[in-house]
């Protein structure tokens, strides 16, 4: 995992108030089966940006983005009933 990368991770972590452990930041290596989670994870941290710059939050996800994370929260399997 790159160094910009793992801080996008981190960061989203972080404002979900999850440890930033080994295991969780794996989680995002393959995120298949944990895309439910993670679409949570994206959700969540969207009403606390507002303590962050925007350039920060807009960093962080395209870095995730670029990492192959998917951060469409509003696609299928998102727990909204889309589908």
């Amino acid at each position: 995992m790159n160094p910009e990368f793992k801080w996008a991770v981190k960061t989203l972590l972080q404002l979900n108030n999850v440890p930033a452990s080994q295991a969780t930041i794996n989680v995002f290596l393959n995120p298949g089966t944990s895309s439910q989670w993670i679409n949570a994870l994206i959700k969540n941290a969207q009403p606390q940006i507002g303590s962050m710059t925007s350039g920060v939050y807009d960093k962080m996800m395209n870095i995730l983005q670029a990492n192959g994370i998917d951060t469409n929260i509003y696609g299928p399997g998102n727990g909204t009933g889309n589908h």
